[in-house]
């Protein structure tokens, strides 16, 4: 009777101790890290599904023919429970070649417009940019640690200018080409001009 009383007092006490355990668990916080990386890259913004007079209109300069430069920065921020072991949620040195490798050695010194796989037949403005990123970066590093996982993508054209994303409604994302007008939206287009000019005609 004693060793059976023994016994429960025994389950008892590493219940509660797995509770505790647990409880401890869930208070702890995420540590984020920031790891930063620059490149040079020339692009244009142009819909070609546009007029000439449309794309100056919308991008002003950013539409010029010749391209045109910026000094990127893209700032990446990564979150997870420190390994206690090393005291690192990811080691800085991965996670910079993990940048290096899917992003920076494909965009550097080149023309996103032309150069670029990744965003052939895209329109290279930062926010399409900073979506393709998280496409490429956000696997990569829960592929080397599964402890860590991107949380925040920063990027930075000039000093003014720079956006951010955190991967919301990245399932809205998956396709982000320009698709060129199609025969229906020519014969659309014809048949308003089409109306237009009997409308006016009759006036």
């Amino acid at each position: 009777m004693g060793d059976y009383k023994s016994s429960i007092f025994i389950r008892v006490r590493l219940d509660v101790s797995l509770q505790e355990r647990l409880k401890q668990k869930s208070k702890i916080r995420m540590v984020y890290i920031c790891r930063r990386e620059t490149f040079n890259a020339s692009h244009k913004l142009y819909n070609p599904n546009w007029s000439k007079a449309k794309n100056e209109a919308m991008f002003g300069v950013c539409a010029n023919e010749n391209w045109h430069g910026h000094n990127f920065e893209l700032v990446v921020t990564v979150k997870g429970i420190p390994d206690l072991a090393s005291g690192m949620v990811m080691d800085y040195k991965v996670l910079s070649k993990i940048i290096r490798r899917e992003i920076i050695e494909k965009v550097h010194y080149k023309n996103l417009n032309l150069d670029v796989d990744f965003l052939q037949n895209k329109m290279p403005s930062c926010e399409i940019l900073i979506i393709e990123f998280w496409k490429k970066l956000a696997p990569a590093i829960q592929e080397s640690n599964p402890r860590a996982q991107l949380h925040h993508l920063k990027l930075i054209e000039t000093k003014n200018n720079f956006v951010e994303y955190m991967g919301e409604g990245l399932e809205l994302y998956q396709d982000l080409s320009l698709h060129p007008a199609t025969a229906e939206d020519a014969v659309l287009i014809v048949s308003g001009i089409l109306k237009l000019t009997g409308s006016l005609s009759k006036k």
